[in-house]
């Protein structure tokens, strides 16, 4: 259990100005392009650098494949062609080298799997398939160096919500605990940092506004203190330098949507970018991972099919500051009360301590800005004066009685809640626990070494 107390004394104690971000959206000028079409995926080829496109409809279904450098586009000529389609999926399997792309709607719903190595196509043939579909997702899970598939929508008028993993041999379907709605034309990306894919909204009659993750087990819906309103046909693509995916454009069952948005693992942020491309749905997006640039190309509106090219910057990288727990001085006690870290302080996750060799289960922890001062005294302080020889104060009183909670009959758990906040990054606290022994001293009381905490970002 996390500390409300030292959660808002965390967050409003300090005064220090984040590192501010100027992230921005570049139309591109190629000499080459595909022709204005929507209903396409996107996905980065990580060894030979080039964002790969196929398919989308204009008027019908396209074939075709496409490749962009960050300079130009270029049309390929494949000797195998998977067949024209829509609104079908294609991620990287970066560890095999090969986009992986399925299903979409051709001249009927499609449920084949084709391998691209960047000369050829190649239809794999396999005992086991989703069913055929269009307006699903998906994300390569680079960890577990799976493909991920959920959802999207059959021929025959329904939704769906199934989760399938391709390991470049077999499709397997994978039973969760907790399952998404019903849905189609929602988007996934895979957050890299947190080894976790990130699905947002689509549709399941009515548009949705939900945040889920997956972590190869299970499914669980993240509850965000801000998101993007509801909506269906965006796309997202995760910026891994950043450690943040981003979120373009879609359809709100009313009107075309052109604003941008971030996720960090924690809420969403709506970003103001000087240069913003117009609304659009189904439009190919990914992250091109060598010029750390979203790219996105084409997409719809009304009657307009859009051939353009745009780049997204999200502005510098964030400095990396390492949390650390560190223990410093000794604790009072036979055995001495000790208190040892569980989990460093890492903005926006739950930081945590054990405490060790408690003579009963009442006990709780003080949280201070200073180990050298405390008015009037310097620190660390000897507490003979109050009944407690050989003890010592060593961190300000700045919090006191802090709860934690028994684990054992010798040992407690101390968790506090880091807010997400880039002010904090950086700057030191200090905690230092304490338990009830009868007969230990006057007071009753010892005290534990303290642990000196550093928050950071990683």
């Amino acid at each position: 259990m996390s500390n409300p107390t030292l959660t808002a004394l965390v967050a409003t104690m300090l005064a220090v100005t984040g590192v501010a971000q100027t992230p921005d959206w570049t139309q591109v000028t190629t000499a080459n392009s595909p022709s204005g079409r929507y209903g396409l995926p996107a996905t980065y080829d990580s060894v030979r650098g080039t964002v790969v496109v196929f398919g989308g409809n204009y008027n019908g279904p396209l074939d075709g494949t496409w490749e962009y450098d960050g300079v130009d586009w270029t049309q390929i000529t494949t000797t195998i062609n998977p067949g024209a389609r829509f609104r079908h999926e294609m991620v990287y399997d970066s560890d095999r080298g090969k986009a992986v792309m399925f299903g979409g709607l051709g001249s009927s719903h499609l449920n084949d799997t084709w391998e691209y190595d960047g000369v050829d196509w190649n239809q794999v043939t396999l005992a086991n398939s989703p069913s055929a579909r269009d307006m699903h997702a998906m994300a390569y899970d680079s960890a577990r160096q799976k493909l991920v598939l959920f959802g999207g929508h059959d021929g025959g008028n329904n939704n769906l919500n199934d989760t399938w993993e391709y390991d470049g041999v077999h499709w397997t379907q994978i039973t969760t605990v907790h399952t998404p709605s019903y849905r189609a034309a929602h988007d996934m990306t895979y957050d890299s940092a947190r080894q976790k894919v990130v699905m947002f909204g689509g549709s399941s009659g009515s548009c949705l506004a939900d945040t889920w993750e997956y972590d190869g087990i299970d499914w669980t819906q993240v509850t965000t203190a801000s998101s993007p309103s509801a909506r269906h046909a965006h796309e997202i693509a995760y910026d891994s330098a950043r450690g943040r995916v981003v979120m373009f454009g879609g359809y709100n069952n009313a009107v075309n949507l052109n604003d941008t948005w971030e996720y960090d693992g924690v809420d969403w942020t709506q970003v103001t970018p000087a240069s913003i491309p117009a609304a659009r749905l189904f439009p190919a997006m990914t992250y091109d991972s060598a010029r750390q640039k979203v790219v996105m190309f084409g997409g719809l509106a009304s009657s307009i099919h859009f051939t353009d090219t745009w780049e997204y910057d999200g502005g510098a990288p964030p400095t990396v500051h390492p949390s650390s727990a560190v223990t410093y001085g000794n604790g009072c006690g036979t055995p001495p009360l000790g208190f040892f870290p569980t989990a460093n302080p890492i903005i926006g996750t739950t930081a945590g301590a054990l405490i060790a060799n408690a003579p009963t289960s009442f006990g709780g922890v003080s949280f201070g800005l200073s180990n050298t001062f405390s008015f009037p005294i310097t620190l660390p302080y000897e507490l003979s004066g109050v009944g407690m020889p050989g003890c010592y104060l060593l961190q300000s009183n700045d919090i006191f009685g802090l709860p934690a909670t028994p684990v054992t009959a010798s040992t407690l758990q101390f968790d506090a809640a880091i807010p997400f906040d880039p002010a904090l990054l950086t700057q030191q606290f200090y905690i230092q626990a304490y338990a009830f022994a009868p007969g230990a001293n006057a007071s009753q009381i010892v005290t534990s070494n303290g642990i000196a905490w550093t928050i950071g970002n990683q």
